[in-house]
């Protein structure tokens, strides 16, 4: 099988190298992004540490960078123009019920029944004792 490098690989100027070692729980499996010193069919000539070693294609992948472009500088933003303090509104008259709450319902003596006709007996510790 002929593996040939991408084309982001063919062309970029750092590398992410996978290392050889299972790895650990949260530990990164490719280390870098490495300088690219030299380019051959199957194999890429990169700086690790400060040295240069050759690695197969098959160990790498492009790192992408974003470049810094010279900033220009950032103008200051005006402060904020004061705020003038909310006009005071008189709170509004208590609510008064026109008429008295409706009585609650009282549990009926019937027994409950489901859906599907079939009754519904609760056991004696989950009714409320007085």
């Amino acid at each position: 099988m002929v593996r040939t490098a991408g084309r982001k690989l063919s062309t970029s100027s750092h590398v992410f190298l996978r290392r050889g070692q299972a790895c650990r729980s949260l530990e990164p499996p490719y280390s870098g992004p490495h300088k690219v010193i030299a380019r051959a069919d199957k194999t890429f000539d990169i700086e690790v540490q400060g040295k240069v070693i050759t690695v197969s294609i098959d160990r790498i992948k492009p790192a992408f960078t974003v470049r810094e472009e010279a900033s220009s500088p950032i103008a200051p933003i005006a402060p904020p123009a004061p705020i003038a303090p909310a006009p005071v509104v008189a709170p509004p008259a208590p609510f008064a019920p026109s008429a008295p709450p409706a009585p609650q319902p009282t549990p009926s003596s019937q027994p409950r029944t489901t859906r599907s006709g079939r009754r519904v007996h609760f056991p004696d510790y989950y009714h409320c004792r007085p």
